[in-house]
């Protein structure tokens, strides 16, 4: 077990692979702690994540909190929290909030897979349309949960790239796509590709270089802020890029209504709302991070299908109605399905003016 320094305070001591957000000489400050889905040194090194520590200290300094970040377990295989163990930890009074890629809450809210289907959006406009009817409806079975969302931040979408051409679905299905390795990871990438259709190969993102080079893995389907982290790597090893949105992405912040409930009122209310601020603060440092991503995307590989073809339009729509169906959340899909209908409807009446 990895221990705190003995400059940190006692309680923190306690806990294994914990930090602060920000230190308190408040003897009697409220202790949270917070699970966070990024590796502690990537969130460490990294300058994107400054609105969030900032936001964290603040929250600490105005509301005599002290909140300490759980990291996943530091091995050399990254992977996020398990997202049902997360839940019972907060669920048992271990955590006090986590924030959780918002897919990874499936089993507990099924509609959560809808953001994230294959080719759903072509555009950032349109998934904040539909997030602006959506969000609060998706996530109400979590009071159910004892949870409350204070926030859910988007972070962008993924994009295909390839060593080789990919422009149908009969390439893309003989590419050997990269699937992060973990905890299960074997059992997940089968599930995928049965899902998908699709070849998934599982490896640590430390090893993709290797097997990019050996030619075992030929694609990887990743949001452009994450390719900038394989540009002195496995970069070079790609050529094409797929330039309509694969998938979407977001996360969501929890924190127990029970911990929320010990606040008096006006403290409750002013702290959701700056835990609110902080995260759209650190979705928005994540959007500039894609821009730049995916500029260099742009500039250094042969962009292909800015619009997807009908083949793969047909293909993303059975995996769609597959996952759909699965997950038995048809009338939220038809909901969704009609929010970007009319969004798009308008759009191309605005055009014609």
């Amino acid at each position: 077990m990895n221990r705190l320094k003995s400059g940190f305070v006692a309680a923190a001591l306690l806990a294994t692979g914990l930090t602060h957000a920000g230190h308190t000489d408040r003897v009697a400050a409220t202790e949270w702690k917070l699970s966070v889905p990024w590796p502690r040194n990537y969130y460490n090194r990294m300058i994107l994540f400054k609105p969030l520590k900032n936001g964290l200290k603040e929250l600490e300094k105005e509301h005599d909190l002290r909140i300490i970040l759980v990291f996943p377990k530091e091995q050399r295989k990254h992977r996020p929290n398990d997202a049902g163990a997360v839940l019972a930890k907060i669920k048992n009074g271990v955590l006090q909030g986590a924030i959780l890629p918002g897919e990874s809450l499936r089993k507990v809210v099924p509609a959560s897979r809808l953001y994230a289907l294959p080719l759903m959006f072509r555009s950032v406009a349109e998934v904040d349309h539909v997030r602006k009817h959506l969000d609060r409806s998706l996530f109400e079975r979590l009071k159910i949960e004892k949870l409350t969302v204070a926030g859910v931040m988007g972070e962008g979408f993924s994009y295909i790239l390839s060593a080789k051409a990919t422009k149908t679905v009969a390439e893309l299905k003989k590419r050997q796509v990269w699937f992060p390795a973990g905890s299960g990871g074997k059992a997940r990438a089968a599930e995928a590709g049965e899902t998908y259709g699709l070849t998934f190969v599982p490896s640590a993102f430390e090893d993709l270089s290797r097997k990019l080079k050996d030619g075992r893995i030929d694609s990887i389907i990743l949001l452009p802020r994450l390719v900038l982290l394989g540009v002195k790597r496995w970069y070079r090893y790609m050529s094409y890029m797929v330039a309509a949105p694969f998938a979407y992405h977001y996360s969501v912040l929890l924190v127990s209504t029970q911990t929320l409930n010990r606040l008096p009122d006006a403290k409750r209310a002013a702290v959701k709302d700056k835990l609110t601020r902080t995260l759209n603060a650190l979705g928005e440092a994540i959007r500039k991070e894609n821009d730049t991503g995916m500029k260099a995307m742009v500039d250094d590989f042969e962009v292909q299908l800015t619009t997807p073809g009908d083949d793969l339009q047909r293909w993303a729509s059975e995996v769609s109605g597959k996952i759909v169906e699965a997950a038995k959340i048809s009338a939220q899909a038809a909901t969704l399905q009609k929010l970007l209908h009319d969004f798009r409807q308008a759009k191309r009446r605005e055009g014609g003016q």
